[in-house]
């Protein structure tokens, strides 16, 4: 009997092991699939990946195709040149509002954190003091309490015999209730020191991000530093024909006979290093949007884009921010000149 016993315990025990051997196969296999699944579905992903870049360089290839057969003909030679010297004048001054927008940003992110630290600063100080106040009140009472517990204690100390026995038991039950009174002045100073403690552990707030007035300032100045961009480029209405440019493609504009090419060509070199040279372009965009700011209009409390009607049109101002004249009635929103949404703040 205990032989057959041992033999079906053992094969019992087989059994087991191998139903669970085939377990951890069938687990391994589904593991397995799902991999192979993920593997294949990211090989498909970057299929597509490779396609779409093959048809992007395929594109750009064309284009420098294009641009070495119009550079390589006498007759359109010109026009390419002049072309994508315009193309130029539009990214560069697209860049130059990117760039003047990330430093006003940069300069209202630093005032604005440091006066909600200065707050922050000033509120934590004004609680501490309360704090410190309340401790050093209930210190002196507790002071004062053992002050007159030391009394009580000395008085009854001169009560001795049997004739002041109910004075002292009057004393001890003062005593007694002077030091109840002190436990809980006690409790209350433990209370408000965990408490200043609490409150000097708060950290300091993440920063909340940038005020609607300053992304309003910061926008204005955007759109001040565009109408000044405009005013300069509007030599030869080379703003106009460069916002043509980047809108067009090279086939579809003209800008008449080769000698117009390569005179429009010399006047964008020239006025382009005009701009270079321009020391005080920034001093004239900061009046510009100071005369821009007693004009804007927006269409609700929290917006901080101007109504382009409240900026429509490009006057003169002279050294002290006054009108003096009209220069066009290019309104930079609405024409989008310089690619300017791009750049204003929401």
């Amino acid at each position: 009997m205990s032989t057959i016993a041992s033999q079906l315990f053992n094969r019992a025990s087989s059994d087991g092991k191998e139903q669970e051997q085939l377990l951890k196969l069938f687990w391994n296999r589904a593991e397995l699939k799902k991999e192979f699944d993920k593997l294949r579905d990211e090989a498909l992903d970057l299929n597509e990946q490779i396609a779409r870049q093959q048809a992007l360089t395929l594109r750009v290839q064309q284009r420098i195709d294009q641009l070495e057969a119009h550079l390589a003909n006498p007759d359109t030679a010109d026009r390419a040149l002049a072309y994508y010297q315009l193309r130029a004048i539009w990214s560069g001054c697209h860049q130059r509002i990117s760039s003047l927008a990330a430093d006003f940003e940069r300069a209202c992110r630093d005032r604005e954190y440091r006066e909600q630290v200065a707050a922050f600063r000033s509120a934590l100080s004004a609680s501490l003091r309360s704090v410190h106040s309340e401790i050093a009140r209930v210190g002196m009472q507790g002071d004062e309490l053992a002050a007159q517990i030391k009394i009580l204690r000395e008085r009854r100390n001169r009560k001795y015999g049997v004739w002041n026995f109910f004075t002292r038991r009057r004393l001890t039950v003062e005593i007694n209730a002077k030091r109840l009174e002190r436990k809980l002045v006690g409790s209350r100073l433990r209370e408000l020191n965990d408490e200043l403690e609490s409150r000097s552990a708060v950290e300091l707030p993440a920063f909340a991000g940038l005020s609607v007035d300053a992304r309003r300032l910061i926008n204005v100045r955007i759109i001040a530093y565009a109408q000044e961009l405009c005013v300069h480029f509007a030599t030869d209405d080379l703003a106009n024909l460069a916002r043509e440019a980047a809108a067009r493609a090279l086939t579809d504009v003209r800008y008449g006979s080769r000698r117009d090419c390569r005179a429009l060509g010399r006047a964008a070199e020239d006025v382009q290093r005009a701009l270079e040279a321009d020391s005080g372009c920034l001093k004239r965009v900061q009046l510009r949007a100071r005369y821009l700011l007693r004009g804007c209009r927006y269409r609700n409390e929290t917006d901080t884009v101007p109504t382009a009607e409240s900026v429509g049109g490009i006057v003169r101002l002279d050294d002290q921010g006054r009108k003096v004249g009209e220069v066009s009635s290019v309104n930079v929103l609405v024409d989008e000149y310089w690619e300017i949404f791009s750049v204003l703040l929401d």
